[in-house]
């Protein structure tokens, strides 16, 4: 996601960027007041999918993720589930102009970002 810079992958195992390339597609369809923008456990992060999930029943997206797997960080749980959101959002992508780092500042004037985003 532009505007977020994450060194692995594996970083992605938070649930924040699959939060915000969702809301990119569907802006206002993600209650990030129930997202831990500055995730840094296992237990934040089912969180965090807990809520990509509730969001995916409520648009009818039938994709599963296999959280279990995919929190724990390893890279090639979240290679695959990336890849998959890449798919995503080139299909369902319709233009225009999204700015994470602008989106997360208006998020972080509620809760406080780690630098660089989560895990390393």
């Amino acid at each position: 996601v532009h505007g977020v810079q994450y060194a692995k992958i594996e970083q992605c195992c938070s649930g924040v960027v699959p939060l915000l390339i969702v809301d990119a597609l569907f802006p206002g369809e993600v209650p990030f007041g129930k997202v831990k923008l500055a995730a840094s456990n296992e237990y934040d992060y089912m969180k965090n999918f807990k809520v990509l999930q509730a969001v995916f029943a409520k648009l009818h997206i039938g994709k599963v993720i296999e959280v279990q797997k995919v929190v724990r960080g390893k890279f090639q749980d979240n290679l695959e589930l990336m890849q998959w959101f890449k798919q995503f959002f080139d299909e369902h992508w319709k233009g225009g102009s999204y700015s994470v780092p602008s989106r997360l500042r208006t998020l972080s004037s509620k809760e406080n970002l780690p630098r660089g985003g989560g895990r390393r």
